[in-house]
């Protein structure tokens, strides 16, 4: 809703790392977690504790899947009702979709040609991932009467830096992306030294 962050810390607490939820207030509080932040459910409001579901404790953490498969970038849906995710499954990176948070209860292939960091649109009727190449893909999505995907189709092919993690955001309209760009190629990495930087300070903002 616009008015928390989830962060991990850069600190550890008794070796276990922390997922801090950050209103835009000076109140804060504190989650327990493992690993970094990727998604959070709309279901539950991040200012209450959440119900933990049965024979699990408030802040205890519960693994979805559990296959011998590298399945990372998890994005939970708008709705709270589907996960898109990526695996190794097929023997190379392609993006799936389940729901949630029963996740057994079924399992659609996104992509075909290989695809990793999903994210949905806010009005959940799309889905974008980044395809084998680097290129920006969108897929639109339907959830009723049941869940189906259509055809994939290229946005933009230019390659920006993505790290482990996605490293990429879609505006609310969906017409606008954040992305990093890295500096060209044949640009030769520099250095700028600044002399006499605190007379230029006092200039520009004369100390008390």
């Amino acid at each position: 809703d616009g008015t928390r962050l989830i962060v991990r810390e850069n600190q550890t607490t008794g070796g276990t790392l922390k997922l801090r939820v950050l209103r835009l207030d000076p109140s804060t509080s504190l989650r327990a977690g493992p690993s970094t932040p990727l998604s959070a459910s709309p279901s539950t409001s991040l200012g209450a504790s959440p119900s933990p579901p049965p024979g699990t404790a408030p802040g205890q953490t519960e693994p979805l899947l559990q296959r011998p498969f590298n399945e990372p970038n998890g994005e939970i849906s708008p709705d709270g009702r589907w996960l898109a995710y990526q695996s190794t499954a097929s023997g190379r990176d392609e993006i799936y979709v389940r729901p949630f948070p029963n996740v057994d209860a079924g399992n659609w292939t996104i992509s075909t040609s290989g695809g990793t960091r999903p994210l949905w649109a806010r009005n959940g009727t799309e889905l974008f991932y980044l395809d084998r190449a680097g290129a920006m893909t969108r897929v639109p999505i339907q959830t009723t009467p049941t869940f189906s995907a259509g055809t994939a189709t290229t946005l933009f092919a230019t390659r920006y830096y993505n790290g482990a993690a996605r490293g990429y955001d879609v505006s609310p309209d969906g017409q606008q992306f954040l992305m990093i760009k890295g500096a060209a190629a044949e640009e030769a990495p520099t250095m700028v030294v600044v002399l006499n930087w605190l007379e230029e300070l006092k200039a520009k903002l004369p100390m008390q």
